[in-house]
């Protein structure tokens, strides 16, 4: 699934698909730069996300 996909036939699953990306990019930051602390992005993104949706 692509972006235009999401974002113009299920705009719906437009927030979930852009968490998942952006879950995938700290991991890949995490995997290729250890020395880089990426712990306070990610709390700062969990805590922005609205209380109902936070897992």
């Amino acid at each position: 699934m692509n972006l235009e996909d999401v974002f113009l036939n299920n705009p719906a699953s437009s927030v979930r698909e852009l968490e998942s990306v952006i879950q995938d990019v700290y991991q890949l930051v995490q995997r290729e730069y250890p020395q880089i602390d990426m712990s306070l992005a990610i709390d700062q993104s969990l805590f922005l996300r609205p209380e109902h949706e936070r897992e």
